[in-house]
């Protein structure tokens, strides 16, 4: 007899404050977050699609606090040249500097590391007081993070390849949604196991393969998992977050950290050109890693025919103009969220729902339509 779960996804949960708020100002509220050797000021990350992060997102993020994880949709010279740029682009003023690139877990993954951590290393020799706090992030970026495949090349960079360097790099590998996946990458020992399968606005894995469940269902399980079991990897929510509420509810139910991308897409910082249409109105382009697109892309780069059933759609969002004001605003609708459970810093959010965990509660249909804003 098969056993059926329920599946909840964010637009199910409310949280319900218990505790009454000392604090005075939102503007008290630190949202940093450790991870590794380094730490965020804010907590998202950008995701590495081809329509989204290039050297420009990477330097917006790490402007804000956050980090960009270059795409590897390219050959290698160019993301060599997107992450050099990127490197370039950033100060020397702040404590803390963040800067990611991404790689597969077959074919040419190991070519790309040794490339792109050795202009890593010459720069940081070059100029040492510029880049000391500079941190770098490697994304093992895979549909599929539960494999094999993931666990050859994880264990090829941190014990075979003589490149890593714990002190100055974050291990970020995925996708996984079950507890199982959450504990093969915890023992690989990844500083952050990416989260959620299907529930991208980009990803059509759900439809093509029925894999993936609601991300509310995932976390509390994974998190269930990490408490249990003293796990180490922070979990990190990727796809589902639509607005700035859905992260805190991640942040509630276990994440510490949320990729996005759609709602990064279309933003001058966005990797790719502005398109016209005959009215004369902005678009940019925003397609999954999975679409036909990008499978067509990395055929090319390996010089390949490889046929795959494509799990990603291709669309075009409006153009938004600089992205400074939407991360502005996504922090402060975090700081509000914390300073409504008597949080000043992360941690005291994430203790607040260990304390009270029937803070958070189902929401029936016609409280979903209450709590929608009507025009």
């Amino acid at each position: 007899m098969v056993l059926l779960k329920r599946s909840y996804a964010f637009a199910d949960i409310g949280l319900l404050p218990q505790e009454k708020s000392e604090l005075e100002s939102r503007s008290l509220v630190d949202l940093s977050v450790e991870v590794g050797p380094t730490i965020l000021k804010t907590p998202i990350v950008a995701s590495p699609m081809d329509t989204v992060c290039e050297e420009q997102m990477a330097h917006a993020m790490d402007v804000h606090g956050g980090v960009g994880i270059i795409h590897r949709f390219s050959p290698i010279i160019e993301q060599r040249a997107h992450f050099l740029s990127a490197m370039h682009l950033l100060g020397s003023s702040k404590e803390y500097h963040n800067l990611g690139v991404a790689v597969g877990v077959v074919e040419d993954y190991q070519e790309r590391l040794k490339s792109l951590v050795n202009i890593y290393s010459i720069e940081l020799a070059r100029a040492p007081d510029k880049y000391k706090n500079l941190y770098l992030w490697i994304c093992f970026d895979t549909a599929n993070g539960f494999s094999i495949l993931t666990e050859n090349a994880v264990r090829w960079f941190k014990h075979e390849s003589g490149l890593y360097n714990s002190n100055r790099m974050v291990i970020m590998a995925g996708n996984v949604a079950s507890r199982q996946g959450y504990a093969f990458l915890d023992d690989l020992g990844v500083d952050v196991a990416r989260v959620g399968i299907g529930g991208g606005s980009g990803c059509s894995t759900s439809m093509v393969t029925g894999v993936g469940v609601g991300s509310v269902s995932m976390l509390t399980e994974l998190k269930d998992e990490k408490n249990r079991n003293n796990r180490k990897s922070i979990l990190m929510m990727d796809g589902g977050i639509t607005q700035s509420g859905d992260a805190v509810k991640s942040f509630a139910v276990g994440a510490e950290l949320v990729m996005m991308g759609r709602l990064l897409a279309g933003y001058e910082e966005s990797a790719g050109p502005i398109i016209r249409d005959i009215t004369g109105k902005k678009y940019k382009a925003y397609r999954g890693s999975s679409s036909k697109a990008v499978l067509k892309t990395i055929n090319t780069i390996n010089g390949q025919e490889k046929f795959r059933a494509a799990e990603g759609i291709e669309t075009y969002v409006e153009y938004k103009g600089p992205i400074d004001e939407f991360v502005v605003e996504f922090r402060l609708g975090l700081k509000s969220a914390f300073s409504y459970f008597n949080a000043n810093t992360f941690k005291e959010f994430r203790d607040y729902f260990e304390a009270y965990p029937d803070s958070m509660v189902v929401l029936s249909e016609s409280a979903k339509y209450e709590r929608t804003p009507k025009q």
